[in-house]
């Protein structure tokens, strides 16, 4: 026969184990291409398998107001950001830069250099365009509806010299 004592408390275990069977690794490009379908955070939460909440706090966290908002001044803010990184270079960081970063910075600044002034950055073959002048004043004319012969056939090219002088 069982000894009768003191009833015995249920064990309580606790389980870390997320309840939600949300499918992982929704990317948040997904949820913000769904919110700019027009679709709610319920619709999408259906969508997705995930909970409102989640998709709630996933596309708070993208702050997508804000990535808007530097979409519109994002020159201005890298150049900002350029700035204060130029700013507090000093003197003993550049003596203490490897050769190899002391050439990779002088061509990157070189290169920014000559987009600021216009100038090219790169070598562009330029026979590869191969156009007959003659075929195009054609078609173009045809597309206008313009007669051919009303129009002086001669075309007059100014070409310039590169920046460089060649």
């Amino acid at each position: 026969m069982k000894k009768q004592g003191k009833p015995q408390k249920p064990q309580v275990t606790t389980n870390h184990t997320p309840t939600s069977t949300a499918p992982k690794g929704i990317a948040i490009e997904d949820l913000i291409d769904y919110r700019a379908k027009g679709l709610t955070v319920t619709d999408i939460a259906k969508l997705t398998g995930c909970t409102h909440g989640n998709v709630s706090q996933r596309l708070i966290d993208a702050n997508l107001e804000g990535l808007d908002k530097f979409e519109r001044h994002k020159a201005k803010t890298f150049e900002h950001i350029q700035r204060r990184a130029l700013k507090n270079i000093t003197d003993d960081e550049l003596k203490k830069a490897s050769p190899a970063s002391k050439v990779l910075m002088a061509g990157v600044l070189q290169d920014k250099i000559m987009v600021l002034r216009g100038q090219a950055t790169a070598i562009i073959d330029h026979r590869v365009l191969t156009l007959d002048l003659n075929k195009a004043i054609e078609q173009l004319r045809q597309e206008q509806g313009i007669d051919a012969l009303d129009v002086d056939n001669s075309v007059e090219l100014v070409v310039d010299k590169c920046p460089n002088g060649e």
